[in-house]
């Protein structure tokens, strides 16, 4: 048992402190903790590492797509100021096309009189960033865009 002990301390890097097991029943539970704290960092590390993956994934999509729409409008000797207004509408529709995917898996779950208001809470103004939207100013300015993202996703989940 000593020898596991020790070994089990030298594997899962607890090391030799200044507390130590001193008898068999200490020694099975140490082991038993030293593990069980092992497979749950190494369970965190892997999440953490998954959702590090999935955002370079989008990254390197998004990245890609923009990429290759510059390279096009270079080759057409398009002009810098509207290759800028092209390229700032491509990362607006490159994440409006994200959260179309995200929405229509959500609405699906979720009841049509809920999903306007859902909308409204979930799309942080993404129309406000929008080139030619984003100059609609007045008291009411925001429930209009909420109701006209609403329209854009209804129309664009039927067409999916």
């Amino acid at each position: 048992m000593l020898s596991v002990y020790f070994i089990s301390t030298i594997f899962t890097t607890v090391g030799f402190g200044d507390v130590a097991a001193m008898n068999e029943a200490e020694q099975i539970f140490c082991i038993a903790i030293m593990y069980t704290g092992t497979f749950i960092f190494g369970t965190l590390l892997s999440e953490v590492e998954s959702v590090v993956e999935a955002a370079r994934f989008y990254i390197r999509a998004k990245s890609r797509v923009k990429q290759q729409v510059q390279e096009y409008l270079q080759s057409k000797n398009v002009h810098r100021q509207l290759c800028d207004k092209i390229l700032t509408w491509i990362d607006f529709n490159f994440e409006a096309q994200q959260d179309l995917v995200s929405y229509t898996e959500c609405a699906t779950q979720i009841p049509k009189t809920h999903r306007l208001e859902l909308l409204a809470r979930v799309h942080s103004g993404r129309l406000l960033g929008h080139p030619v939207l984003g100059g609609i100013v007045g008291p009411k300015a925001s429930v209009f865009l909420d109701e006209l993202w609403g329209c854009f996703k209804v129309l664009n989940s039927k067409n999916h």
